[in-house]
C-alpha cells in the first residue's frame, strides 16, 4: 500500500527525477546517455555531478560533431581545426561528470538554457539522494 500511495503522490523517484536534455533522459536513479557509437548507455546517478556551460566556455571540450565535421570538409587538417574551433553563445552544453572525469557531454541551443539547468539540478539531486539510499 505505500508504493501506491507514494505513487499517487507523485514521490516516487521516477516522478520526481524525470527529465530530457538533447539525447540525455532522467528516469529515477537512471541517466541514459547517448555514446560515441550511437547507442544508448544506462548510468546510475549516484556519484554523478552536472553542469550547465555556455558555448564560449565549452571550448575546453573538444565535440565529435566538430572533429567530425572538419575531418569530412577539410580532410586530417579539418580534424584539428574543426577541434579547436571556437565555440559560440549561442549554444550550451550539459556537462555530466563522475568525480572529475567527464562521463557525457549533451549540447543544445541557449534558447533551451532553463531546460538544461533543469536537467543538471535533477541530476545533483537524484545523485544525491542515490548516494545515501546506496
Amino acid at each position: 500500500m505505500g508504493k501506491l500511495r507514494d505513487a499517487l503522490a507523485h514521490r516516487l523517484p521516477s516522478q520526481r527525477f524525470n527529465a530530457m536534455f538533447g539525447t540525455t533522459a532522467l528516469s529515477g536513479y537512471s541517466l541514459k546517455v547517448l555514446g560515441p557509437d550511437g547507442r544508448y548507455t544506462s548510468l546510475s546517478t549516484a556519484g554523478l555531478t552536472a553542469r550547465v556551460e555556455s558555448g564560449d566556455n565549452l571550448g575546453t571540450f573538444i565535440s565529435p560533431a566538430r572533429v567530425a565535421l572538419g575531418g569530412v570538409l577539410l580532410g586530417p587538417v579539418g580534424l584539428v581545426l574543426g577541434a579547436v574551433a571556437r565555440k559560440n553563445n549561442t549554444r550550451i552544453g550539459l556537462l555530466i561528470f563522475d568525480g572529475d572525469n567527464l562521463v557525457a557531454v549533451d549540447e543544445g541551443s541557449a534558447k533551451h538554457l532553463a531546460k538544461a539547468e533543469r536537467m543538471a539540478r535533477l541530476i545533483n539531486e537524484s545523485s544525491a539522494e542515490a548516494s545515501t539510499a546506496a
